[in-house]
């Protein structure tokens, strides 16, 4: 992806991006698909070529929905990452933007 950057040589730079994608009848596991993913992407944010990387999960049907703002708001990462490595945990430490 390319984006705006007057800080950078031409004022664009590039970043990469990881989409994963869920295609399911029903959404009742995807939010723990959600959670690998999520964790994957800390790791990988651990080396320094990807921390600036864009990260997209996409389902074909709703999931979470008990969960609410929580998957938006960052508290489910948070959950999330009281299960992970404090090195996995501090490279997350914005993921949910």
């Amino acid at each position: 992806m390319e984006r705006a950057n007057p800080e950078r040589f031409g004022s664009r730079e590039t970043t990469d991006v990881f989409v994963e994608v869920k295609s399911y009848e029903y959404g009742k596991d995807l939010l723990s698909f959600y959670a690998d993913f999520l964790r994957r992407a800390a790791v990988l944010s651990l080396d320094e070529r990807y921390r600036d990387t864009v990260f997209i999960f996409l389902a074909s049907v709703p999931f979470g929905t008990s969960k609410g703002a929580e998957l938006c708001d960052g508290r489910f990462v948070a959950q999330c990452e009281q299960e992970w490595p404090e090195r996995i945990r501090a490279a997350a430490s914005d993921l949910h933007t």
